[in-house]
């Protein structure tokens, strides 16, 4: 996975942040104030179709407003198994690239 994040003068993730899939082409994309996710967190399938759209306060999900979509664009339910795989991953790149 490759990322284009920036930081603030504390160091926490601020702005725009993207994630790439190894083809180079968008797998997540949002904005973070004070290192946490706020507004809508777009994720991608590695063929550049919608995969969810993920609505955030102060890193907190709202489960109600977000939406995931099939490969093929048909609205799915949230699946709250990747939202624990995001958030383990989320606290593996922190200790990998903050400690």
């Amino acid at each position: 996975v490759y990322y284009d994040w920036n930081y603030n003068s504390q160091g926490k993730r601020e702005g725009d942040q993207k994630y790439f899939h190894e083809n180079g082409k968008v797998m997540i994309e949002g904005n973070w104030q004070e290192g946490k996710e706020n507004g809508v967190i777009k994720e991608y399938y590695e063929n550049g179709a919608i995969k969810a759209e993920k609505v955030f306060a102060g890193g907190t999900i709202d489960l109600a407003a977000s939406k995931e979509y099939s490969e093929k664009g048909v609205p799915t339910a949230i699946n709250t198994t990747s939202l624990f795989c995001t958030a383990v991953a989320k606290s593996v790149v922190n200790s990998i690239f903050f400690f």
